[in-house]
């Protein structure tokens, strides 16, 4: 009897003996999955023990918890630079560093309850302006079907420069995975600048809800208020689709349909902007207040500059001028109705699409004189203002004497009658502008003059001039001139006292090329009827 129960004692010792044997530490475990890989960084938290394996070809995450492998992620480390896996003090929080030739990526998890959330990453950049550094920063986390970015600049002492904060959504499928275990950082985007980068490929389910069945995603850029997409159908065709978030739901509009080797240009565009390559050519659409996307331009033939209703055609005196423009009535060339084979690209193409017999230029006499613009058709209507030589207007009727006009566009549009023999109707016929250029006669400090919608300072302010050169069409009143509000010009008429400024007799300017900069390589329209709503 005794015999037997030795014989179990030892029997089950034996057992015991070979079960220690056949235990593996956290480290081995790990290691098991990749053994070719030694480790490069390791960090131990409340119930899990995390490693950075690498072998000089490829690095990889484990996560062993209890004994258990239950995350192993050759994808995570997008490099194998400066690895770095670390545990906060609340035996929760791991974090997970490295290094890319152009930010510094962490991303950050959290292990409660037996379970990791989602990762969150933060990119941190280094930069210098003008010899001082600076340190962008990217924050990328999903939310509700939402990936979000954030993004704001700080200074050495990590204090946010003001005005740099931007904040961005792209909608997220179901499949979008940034969990440790999934998350691809080989595919993920590092800054705001690299989603305007064509890739490859995407992270899979990324902006998945913006598109159809059968598209495929080829680039996106991300702006504040809306995503733009190029994608390519199953036929081959490709379009641009521009969504907008409205509450929870995405409203989109697509272009019309696109040549294969269309790509678009997203360096190079800036907000409210989408320029498009195809067979080395270039074509600029802007976009409209009411969401419309409106060609404003392209190069290739030749460089080219549109209006809604205008085109330059002479540049030979110079910026501030709109001698060189024709003005004339046409349909306005939207992205998402217009053909391609529509789309000018040279000048003359442009002008032909014009109906110049709908524009009369303000053509008096003395050109230091200005025409009324009255409210009916007599001389001793009420002024609505008085116009330079060359104030382009837009003929609504032409009966006799007078002519029903329109001059400006948005909230600073005018109707009103003109005397017919001091216009002269159909293009170009020699008229030249006579604008002021007025600048500011006194120091008017970091917040500048009031702007008035109306001659009289007691009214509401609907902007304020903070210095600069204005260019002036016309005058109302003896006190007040009608000019722009910074770069709003056709979209808020405003008034600002005579005493706080000078009119300076150096030259002359218009208009359409207000806000047009020499140095651009696009070249803005400026402003001119109809444009307002595109510069």
């Amino acid at each position: 009897m005794m015999k037997r129960i030795w014989a179990t004692v030892w029997a089950t010792c034996m057992a015991l003996t070979a079960a220690l044997a056949l235990a593996q530490t956290s480290e081995e475990i790990a290691l098991a999955a990749y053994p070719s890989c030694t480790v490069k960084a390791s960090a131990s938290g409340s119930g899990f023990d995390a490693f950075a394996l690498g072998n000089g070809e490829k690095t990889a995450l484990c996560i062993v918890e209890n004994g258990v492998l239950t995350v192993a992620n050759e994808r995570l480390f997008e490099t194998g630079q400066g690895i770095q896996v670390f545990v906060d003090t609340d035996g929760e929080s791991l974090f997970l560093d490295y290094d890319t030739e152009y930010a510094r990526v962490s991303l950050h998890a959290v292990y409660r309850n037996g379970a990791w959330s989602d990762a969150n990453v933060t990119c941190f950049e280094q930069n210098e302006s003008g010899g001082v550094p600076t340190y962008p920063e990217t924050h990328w986390y999903a939310e509700g079907g939402l990936l979000h970015v954030r993004y704001a600049v700080y200074d050495e002492n990590e204090n946010e420069q003001t005005g740099s904060r931007i904040e961005y959504e792209i909608p997220v499928g179901t499949d979008f995975d940034m969990s440790l275990g999934g998350i691809d950082m080989t595919r993920f985007p590092k800054s705001v600048e690299q989603l305007d980068t064509t890739y490859d490929a995407f992270p899979t389910g990324l902006a998945a809800p913006l598109l159809d069945e059968g598209d495929t995603l080829l680039q996106i850029g991300v702006y504040p208020a809306y995503t733009v997409l190029l994608l390519q159908s199953s036929d081959g065709g490709r379009r641009v689709r521009v969504s907008e978030r409205n509450g929870r739901a995405n409203v989109w509009r697509d272009s019309v349909t696109l040549d294969s080797s269309v790509t678009l240009d997203l360096f190079h565009a800036g907000g409210n902007q989408i320029f498009l390559e195809e067979k080395g050519r270039e074509f600029f659409f802007r976009r409209t207040r009411r969401g419309d996307w409106l060609l404003t331009g392209s190069m290739g033939e030749e460089l080219l500059n549109l209006g809604v209703d205008c085109v330059p055609v002479d540049e030979i005196y110079g910026v501030g001028l709109n001698d060189g423009y024709i003005y004339g009535g046409s349909e306005p060339l939207d992205l998402k109705k217009t053909p391609v084979d529509q789309w000018p690209t040279t000048r003359k193409q442009a002008v032909a699409r014009l109906d110049t017999d709908a524009y009369a230029f303000v053509n008096n006499d003395n050109p230091a004189d200005r025409l009324h613009l009255r409210e009916a058709p007599n001389r001793n209507a009420r002024s609505l203002g008085k116009f330079y030589n060359r104030t382009p207007v837009k003929m609504i009727a032409w009966e006799g004497d007078w002519a029903y006009v329109e001059i400006g566009t948005g909230e600073a549009h005018l109707y009103g009658y003109m005397m017919t023999k001091y216009l002269t109707r159909g293009g170009d016929k020699g008229v030249r502008c006579a604008f002021e250029i007025l600048t500011p006669i006194e120091e008017i400090g970091q917040d500048g003059a009031p702007i008035y919608r109306e001659p009289d300072d007691t009214m509401e302010e609907i902007g304020r001039f903070v210095g600069g050169d204005e260019y002036v069409i016309g005058v109302y009143g003896g006190d007040c001139v009608d000019m722009g509000w910074k770069r709003r010009l056709c979209q808020a008429r405003g008034r600002m006292g005579r005493k706080r400024i000078r009119a300076a007799k150096s030259g002359i300017a218009s208009l359409p090329d207000l806000r047009r900069r020499s140095a651009s390589r696009w070249g803005t329209l400026g402003l001119c009827p109809k444009s307002g709503k595109l510069t």
